[in-house]
Parts: C-alpha cells; structure tokens; sequence
C-alpha cells in the first residue's frame, strides 16, 4: 500500500496558536478581499509548547509576526511579500 502525504489547514487569529501548531503560517491582509501577504516556514522542532516558548527564536519570530499584522491592519490591496527579513526561526519566503 503506497503512503499518502496530508495537507491541513489551521485557521486562527492567534499567534501563539499558529505558532504552537504550525510548520508555515501563511498571513493574510485585512478588507472585503483578502490576499496573501506572506508564507513563512518554521524552523521549530515539533515539541509541546512549553518547549517551542522556551526556543531562542520564539519571541523574536512572535513579535515580528505581530508587527506585520498590526502595520498592514488597514492596507488596501497589499500584494504577497516575498522578502526575508532578519527574523530567525523562520524561513520567509
């Protein structure tokens, strides 16, 4: 019997969440006709999330994603973002 790879998809509003659960987080802007704004793979062991908060990049990573969401809260029509800033424990893409 051939192994069958699974896709899923969490949707949440909170961070912590996305982060505990996650392998990428995909983030979305804001208004009547959301779009893609920006992929990121995790570079987190999958662990209980006591372990991943303990992480060196936890906070760092935590802040970045809610800075992205809270300045791009109100853009209109934002395009996807294919950039990689300087936040560690993940890989922007």
């Amino acid at each position: 019997m051939a192994e069958r790879s699974e896709d899923r998809a969490h949707v949440t509003h909170d961070v912590d969440e996305a982060l505990f659960l996650s392998d990428r987080i995909v983030m979305m802007t804001n208004g009547r006709k959301p779009k893609l704004a920006r992929s990121s793979k995790l570079n987190f062991p999958a662990a209980p999330s006591q372990e991943v908060m303990e992480h060196p990049d936890y906070y760092g990573l935590r802040e970045h994603l809610i800075t992205f969401l809270e300045e791009r809260a109100q853009k209109k029509g934002a395009t996807v973002e294919h950039d990689n800033p300087d936040a560690r424990g993940a890989d922007w893409s």
